[in-house]
């Protein structure tokens, strides 16, 4: 006799979860019932910023069609798990169904982190992290001339850049003294403000929301796309860089970052009518922390 396995999630990991268990020489003993919270099956959330170079939502999805069917899982498509009754085994959804499990696998990824502060819930603000939300970001992007994105990390830059293909002026706002603060020290911050506005207009400086240029449309990025590396662990690299440096003559003091309110253009190329500008503002170290306290 079969006993029941229920996935709560079909992303990248409930799918490949679900993927790897049928290739197992012990998939009949399961049946297996997975829920799926959006309205289509797994995609490649990875490269979801493709969407806006002219992937579509069929080419990003991770399930080959008709696996599914073939192999006699069932999809709750549409419907979110809302409660686990750990004594009776059962697994209740938004849209009232109750689905009985042996054997319970949670793979829900996580929500995007939005901040604290006045006007997120206004129209036109938007989270970066489904095929949904790029539809709704491209719609809007339609009656819109500029664009703000609120983080500076890895999703922050790709969300920016897909603001940048949609044809509107861009511009990044990062708590951070320097872009991507989670993955590279200053220098690499440094060489990658030059890479990301290479012929685009740059101002640097402490930013609030209130300091951003009103725009029509605005993205707020999810915090999922942050890489899996502890503080410690990144503190540890950048001390073996400083060492590297100073073995090598290069342990200079770096320039002092400018005071708080000032700002800078590291570009002088001015943006063209068929590209829009980017500009981003990173938090000095001065200045006192906006969202966060």
């Amino acid at each position: 006799m079969k006993r029941d396995l229920v996935v709560i999630g079909n992303g990248m990991v409930g799918h490949k979860f679900i993927e790897l268990l049928l290739e197992d020489a012990g998939r009949d003993q399961w049946n297996v019932v997975t829920f799926c919270e959006e309205p289509r099956l797994a995609y490649d959330r990875v490269n979801l910023s493709s969407f806006f170079s002219g992937k579509t939502a069929a080419e990003l999805s991770l399930v080959e069609p008709g696996l599914y069917e073939e192999e006699g899982v069932t999809v709750l498509l549409g419907d979110r798990a809302v409660a686990i009754d750990r004594e009776s085994r059962l697994v209740a959804s938004a849209n009232g169904a109750s689905v009985h499990y042996h054997k319970l696998v949670l793979a829900t990824g996580s929500a995007p982190l939005v901040p604290p502060i006045p006007g997120r819930e206004t129209q036109g603000v938007f989270v970066y992290r489904t095929i949904e939300d790029l539809e709704q970001m491209r719609a809007w992007a339609a009656q819109a001339t500029s664009g703000v994105v609120i983080g500076g990390g890895l999703l922050g830059l790709e969300a920016a850049n897909a603001l940048n293909q949609l044809g509107l002026e861009t511009h990044v706002v990062e708590f951070a003294p320097r872009l991507m603060s989670m993955q590279v020290d200053d220098e690499g911050g440094a060489i990658l403000r030059a890479k990301c506005v290479t012929g685009m207009p740059l101002s640097a400086g402490p930013a609030s929301a209130a300091e951003t240029p009103g725009t029509c449309g605005r993205a707020l990025p999810s915090t999922l796309a942050a890489q899996g590396r502890s503080p410690w662990k990144i503190r540890a690299r950048r001390s073996r860089s400083r060492r590297r440096r100073r073995a090598a003559g290069r342990g200079a003091a770096r320039p002092r970052r400018p005071a708080a309110g000032s700002r800078r253009a590291s570009s002088s190329s001015p943006a063209t009518p068929n590209r829009p500008g980017l500009r981003c503002f990173a938090r000095s170290s001065r200045a006192p922390s906006p969202w966060w306290c």
